[in-house]
Parts: structure tokens; C-alpha cells; sequence
């Protein structure tokens, strides 16, 4: 059975909550400035659930 568009979006947008979360907190500890490497790393996980928009409708549904 699978998830469905949103089910996988919401699932990926979780995990990058998380991913995004724990980056943020090491720029907070090392007392980087930003912009820093991880809010780019953090903007590049915030277009992970596009890819699996752009496969389930690629694969037509």
C-alpha cells in the first residue's frame, strides 16, 4: 500500500523539520554566524518534498 502524495510530503517535510532543526542547532553551538554551510543545507532539504511531487506525478499518479 502506498502513502499517496501527500502522505509522502508530509512524511518528508518531518524529516526535514528534524534534519533542519539539528543543523540549526549546531550553527547555535558553534555561534556561527549567518548565513552559515548548514542554512544551506537546511534550504536544500526544504525542496525535498518537491521531488516527491514531481516523481508521483511523472509516473502519472
Amino acid at each position: 500500500m502506498t502513502m499517496g502524495l501527500w502522505g509522502r510530503i508530509r512524511s518528508s517535510t518531518i524529516s526535514w523539520l528534524v534534519i533542519s532543526a539539528f543543523f540549526v542547532f549546531l550553527d547555535v553551538v558553534d555561534g556561527a554566524p549567518y548565513p552559515s554551510w548548514s542554512l544551506i543545507l537546511v534550504f536544500t532539504f526544504l525542496l525535498w518534498p518537491l521531488f516527491f511531487a514531481v516523481r508521483w506525478i511523472s509516473r502519472g499518479f
